[in-house]
């Protein structure tokens, strides 16, 4: 049977072990939903430290809204 590589995922509701894989996966989508929204702030004029903040504060806010449906995966 094959061993898989788990990662930790610490929250405020407990432990959860996810397969390394999956987490690669999710780290590469969250990172291009990131710079997406990064730029499309920034085209629109507003200042690169505040774009950047406004992006990872959207991506935080979409991950905690969908926390309760984590388990699900």
């Amino acid at each position: 049977m094959e061993k898989f590589d788990f990662v930790e995922v610490n929250n405020q509701v407990g432990k959860v072990l996810l397969p390394n894989e999956i987490m690669k996966f999710w780290s590469k989508k969250i990172d291009k939903i990131l710079r997406r929204n990064y730029l499309i702030l920034k085209q629109i004029g507003i200042k690169e430290s505040l774009a950047w903040g406004l992006a990872v504060n959207d991506m935080y806010n979409s991950i905690v809204a969908n926390v309760a449906d984590f388990a699900l995966l």
